[in-house]
């Protein structure tokens, strides 16, 4: 080719092609035309010349005298003027023209320029390894760590030809992991990395797939120009990391996949495993024909944590994973993770083209664990006060010793009549299900124990849930006496020192007439039951509602409210919900809801027979996922060092705001014995809800919290929730203001609905009732 030809192309060559990536290569050994293109180039004011040829030559002729360690000029001049053999430096080797910024650069021929370029490779990679790794074909999907991936690759020289794919543009959040510069923005991330690669080595074999990868081009992807030796995929779709496996398996080439978190590398070597199932087989269990249709992130994360490794992740990215789509809109990478990604996966890829990886599996090169001096986080220490024993029998029988009878008249109340009292009485509800109770039959009196080692929690505050749940107990004890022809008498707290022994229970002959409307209520005694659904809910009727304010009898110190009005129903459920985030967001209330209340399985909930069965919360996968990741304490501590968790108002605002009506059971007085007659007042209600087919599901974790606040002067609660507290019962206050001297004690939501309901198991009655 002609100078003036070669002239006329690098004018033609547009700067601002966005789609350019191909470098021009002139080359004039044996012409004795580059001292005239040099002429010629110094002409073109646009196009910077760099020539550092000579100095090319020195590092090639000194490097090819090893034993050699020291030069005069001298030396290395004559062997440079040996080594062109008459060849004018103009004229050796090839000139480079980048289009995309106008620069020329001088450089060695190609067989020259690769032995220099990788001289300081040897003998890490051999010559014979170097020509091995030259035939090979790499693919890489995604190129935000796939860059680093794609670049150290090339700086190595670990390949002949790399096949580039992503669909994406350069945007300016990509800079903090993509090296490159502002000038980039817009650009295709395909061109951009090619561009990087032929400025570093001209000669390497790229081709791009701007379109990214489809079931269209997969095949040509991996096949065309000869099969590909190795995948890597880095892209973001889950469509997409399903399909190239598909494939990759089905022509047995091995995938490799960097995490950017922890120093994680995917090995699946399909090339030596046929059989092998994608991903580990992590997703086996879910059916990927689906995964096409997703369009949310809430629908994709419960294949993305299996691929991802829930279990493995760090920390901090499990607790970022819980801000997408609150404070975070994808998870975070940083340079440094993708950086070391890009180093890990460029290694781990040429030992397996040279034979000296063949192991499948998920590795982990970990800072956190190798690099000392890192701090870990410390989880809150549970405090003393809520380490407590269970309550035992010789603790309970030192206790009776104490009371005296003063002469009580009460009939006689067998062994057998004492077991189908206690048998009522222990299926009423208690916070968490955490059944709080110990019973003990002595004397023709029934004794009720306060068992603080199930129910002391950092929601309970001054015991408040306890009494509550002790007062549904009498009053199936009451209920259930009156059907057998009995009243009974409740003696509080008989021993003022020391009130684990909450009361005495003597029965009495009944001289009343039977009432009505009670006796109605005991055959639901068996059936009441917490339903947490969110969807498809019926509304409650003004009847329904006059019924169950008459159902608390005449004279009790309770009294029921009831909120029917949408936007009152609509703050409710923010106020509720925030209320929910303070608790699971303190360490204590972290504590109570993961280790003492939430049960996983089925199986777990019947042998433990207590808590909660985490299949009556009514979650999505995807809900599911969040809250095994928000069980780690770990977790926890990122969350709130980042004034995160907002998350965990979604699952109670949308249960709140669903329903048609919300009640409230006040009490006058703050007293234990008036929460134990609020307790009393509340399973009557919830009695005749469940005659009434109304469903009823507490939601009071926020009353809890505002007794905290105000009678406990915020004990154990950060400013920042006390601030926050103190405006959400405000709030509260507005929609329910209370009377002097009530105290608001159980918020639960009403309505009915045909959603079949999982009933929360009992403890065996040997656990909780002896008879002596």
């Amino acid at each position: 080719m002609e100078v003036n030809d070669c002239i006329e192309q690098i004018k033609n060559s547009a700067r601002n092609d966005l789609k350019s990536w191909k470098p021009l290569m002139f080359n004039f050994s044996g012409k004795i035309l580059g001292h005239e293109f040099k002429m010629h180039l110094a002409k073109l004011s646009f196009v910077a010349v760099h020539d550092e040829l000579h100095g090319q030559l020195q590092e090639l002729v000194k490097l090819r005298k090893p034993k050699q360690t020291t030069f005069t000029n001298s030396e290395v001049e004559a062997l440079i003027q040996d080594h062109l053999n008459g060849t004018s430096e103009d004229d050796y080797g090839l000139w480079i023209y980048y289009p995309w910024s106008a620069r020329i650069v001088h450089v060695l021929p190609e067989d020259e320029f690769i032995e220099v370029r990788t001289n300081r490779n040897r003998n890490k990679i051999t010559l014979e390894e170097s020509r091995t790794l030259s035939q090979k074909r790499v693919g890489i999907i995604g190129l935000s760590v796939g860059q680093s991936v794609s670049v150290t690759m090339a700086m190595e020289r670990s390949f002949g030809e790399i096949r580039l794919a992503d669909f994406d543009k350069l945007e300016l959040t990509n800079l903090n992991r993509i090296r490159t510069g502002l000038h980039n923005l817009g650009l295709e991330k395909v061109i951009s990395v090619a561009r990087e690669i032929m400025e570093i080595d001209p000669f390497l074999n790229v081709k791009v797939f701007p379109e990214g990868i489809t079931e269209k081009n997969i095949a040509n992807f991996l096949l065309h120009g000869g099969k590909l030796d190795a995948l890597i995929d880095e892209c973001d779709g889950l469509e997409i990391k399903v399909l190239c496996r598909v494939h990759a398996k089905n022509h047995g080439i091995p995938v490799l996949m960097e995490a950017s978190d922890r120093g994680t590398i995917d090995v699946e070597r399909f090339d030596l495993e046929p059989d092998r199932p994608l991903l580990h087989g992590y997703i086996d269990h879910l059916d990927v024909s689906k995964i096409k249709d997703l369009k949310t992130n809430e629908e994709k994360v419960p294949y993305l944590l299996p691929i991802a490794g829930m279990e493995t992740l760090s920390e901090k990215m499990r607790a970022s994973m819980l801000e997408i789509g609150q404070s975070l809109t994808t998870w975070p990478q940083l340079s440094s993770a993708v950086t070391l990604g890009g180093g890990i996966t460029a290694d781990t890829y040429r030992r397996i083209m040279l034979n000296e990886f063949t192991q499948s599996g998920r590795y982990f090169v970990d800072l956190d664990e190798l690099l000392p001096g890192r701090k870990t986080n410390e989880v809150a220490e549970i405090p003393e006060k809520y380490r407590l024993n269970p309550l035992n029998e010789k603790e309970m029988m030192d206790l009776l010793k104490g009371v005296h009878l003063n002469g009580v008249e009460r009939a006689e109340m067998p062994v057998d009549l004492a077991i189908r009292l206690t048998k009522s009485a222990i299926l009423a509800p208690s916070a968490g299900n955490n059944q709080p109770w110990k019973w003990v039959h002595n004397n023709n009196a029934l004794y009720l124990f306060h068992d603080r080692a199930r129910s002391v929690s950092f929601s309970d505050f001054g015991d408040m849930g306890s009494m509550i749940a002790f007062g549904a107990c009498l009053e199936n004890i009451s209920l259930t006496a009156k059907q057998l022809g009995f009243d009974i008498t409740i003696d509080y707290f008989p021993l003022a020192i020391d009130q684990r022994l909450i009361c005495r229970i003597c029965l009495t002959k009944s001289e009343e007439k039977p009432n009505i409307d009670m006796q109605k209520l005991y055959p639901f005694i068996g059936y009441r039951h917490t339903n947490r659904t969110k969807t498809s809910l019926k509304g409650i009727g003004k009847e329904d509602i006059l019924q169950l304010q008459q159902s608390i009898q005449t004279g009790s110190i309770a009294a029921l409210k009831v909120c029917t009005d949408r936007d009152e129903i609509l703050k409710l459920a923010s106020i509720v919900s925030a209320c929910e985030r303070i608790r699971i967001m303190h360490p204590l209330g972290h504590h109570d809801f993961y280790r003492q209340e939430v049960r996983w399985t089925k199986e777990e909930s019947a042998e433990k027979a207590d808590g909660i069965d985490i299949a009556t919360i009514e979650l999505n996968a995807s809900e599911m996922a969040g809250m095994k990741l928000a069980a780690d304490p770990s977790v926890m501590h990122y969350l709130r060092k980042w004034n995160g968790g907002r998350g965990f108002e979604k699952l109670s605002k949308e249960a709140v705001a669903n329903s048609p009506a919300l009640g409230l059971v006040q009490i006058k007085g703050r007293g234990k014995k008036e929460l134990m007659e609020g307790g009393r007042a509340l399973q009557r209600i919830w009695l005749k809800a469940t005659e009434l087919s109304i469903s009823i599901h507490p939601v009071s974790a926020g009353l809890f919290m505002f007794a905290r606040l105000i009678e406990g002067n915020g004990e154990e609660l950060s400013p920042n929730h006390m601030n926050e507290l103190s405006y959400l019962n405000e709030e509260f206050q507005e929609i329910f203001p209370g009377n002097e001297g009530w105290k608001d004690v159980f918020l639960f939501r009403m309505f009915k609905s045909d959603t079949d309901v999982v009933r929360s198991h009992r403890l065996p009655l040997d656990k909780v009732f002896i008879s002596v």
